[in-house]
């Protein structure tokens, strides 16, 4: 896997105004869509090797963090990485929060495994060309959806965590 050699921000969503196409998974393809469809949280590992049910108490903290999607007047986005010990498990960098309007840009470590940020409450849950132009997945929380994106191409997965039984 290579990833993007950068000290630089990377910006996760293009802008508050922009539209976002429909960038679902034709449905002639059901390989991933029926494995994320049907993924469980029995604490399996996605395809992409993240332990999501696991994970969704740190997307919620990220998602605090911005207000639940309300701060800068409901166009706040924070986000993290994450990155693997060598035994597989997930070290997750210190959240940040980005303070400009309908835009998320994250300092994402050379070596980093996955993504997540939050979208705002008024900005669409989608993920949006930007999020998708990685070269590791972006998963794209909403508070009430989650998304992960299949890099560099304009495809993303819905997980269906509100029939998860999650704790509050």
């Amino acid at each position: 896997m290579s990833v993007k050699l950068s000290s630089a921000a990377l910006p996760l969503l293009l802008s508050a105004a922009s539209t976002v196409p429909n960038l679902n998974m034709p449905s002639s393809d059901p390989g991933v869509l029926n494995t994320l469809a049907n993924f469980q949280p029995q604490r399996p590992l996605d395809q992409n090797g993240i332990d999501v049910y696991g994970e969704i108490p740190f997307m919620r903290q990220a998602y605090a963090k911005t207000g639940n999607g309300n701060g800068l007047g409901g166009w706040q986005e924070a986000g993290y990485s994450i990155l693997k010990r060598p035994d597989g498990s997930p070290i997750r960098t210190s959240t940040q929060v980005d303070f400009r309007k309908g835009r998320a840009y994250l300092n994402v470590p050379r070596n980093a495994f996955a993504v997540v940020h939050t979208h705002p409450q008024k900005g669409s849950p989608f993920p949006g060309p930007a999020d998708a132009d990685m070269d590791y997945p972006n998963y794209v929380y909403s508070g009430n959806a989650l998304y992960v994106t299949v890099p560099h191409t304009n495809k993303f997965y819905k997980y269906d965590i509100d029939k998860w039984n999650l704790p509050k």
